[in-house]
C-alpha cells in the first residue's frame, strides 16, 4: 500500500513516522513528519491527526491508510449505556460491549439484565443504540 502523502509546493512528500508508535495511540503533529519521494498524494497530514494507529508503526516508516483509522470509543467487555429507540420512545439500559469499534460501527452488544446479545451503532463514548 503506497504512503499517505501531501501534494505541498509542488513536491510531493510522504508522511512517516518520527518515533515508534504503538497500536491504540492516537497520532498528533509531534509523531508524524514529510519525507522526500512520495509518489500518491492521498490524505492531508491534518486529517490523520486525532485518528488511532491500527498497528505498530516504526520511526523512519512511511505511515499507510492500512496504518491508521478511526479512534476506539467502546472496547470489548466495556460496561456501556444501551439505548433503545423507537419512534418516540427512547428506554436506556447497561450493556456489555462484545466488539470494540469506533463511532458509527455497528458492534454486537449483551443486554446485562435479559442477556440478549443484539446488534448497536455506537453512538459516542461507552455508548450505543439499538432499534
Amino acid at each position: 500500500m503506497p504512503a499517505l502523502s501531501l501534494n505541498e509546493e509542488s513536491e510531493e512528500k510522504s508522511i512517516i513516522a518520527t518515533r515508534t508508535i504503538r497500536a491504540g495511540e492516537t497520532l498528533d503533529r509531534s509523531l508524524l513528519t514529510y519525507a522526500e519521494g512520495g509518489t500518491i498524494t492521498e490524505i492531508e497530514i491534518v486529517e490523520i491527526i486525532g485518528q488511532e494507529a491500527k498497528k505498530t508503526m516504526y520511526a523512519g516508516t512511511p505511515v499507510t491508510k492500512a496504518d491508521i483509522g478511526p479512534r476506539t470509543v467502546i472496547t470489548r467487555n466495556a460496561l456501556i449505556v444501551l439505548e433503545f429507540e423507537k419512534g418516540p420512545l427512547l428506554m436506556t439500559t447497561a450493556g456489555r460491549a462484545l466488539d470494540s469499534g469506533a463511532s458509527g460501527d455497528v458492534i454486537r452488544v449483551m443486554n446485562t439484565e435479559s442477556k440478549r446479545v443484539l446488534s448497536a451503532t455506537i453512538t459516542g463514548e461507552n455508548k450505543a443504540r439499538t432499534q
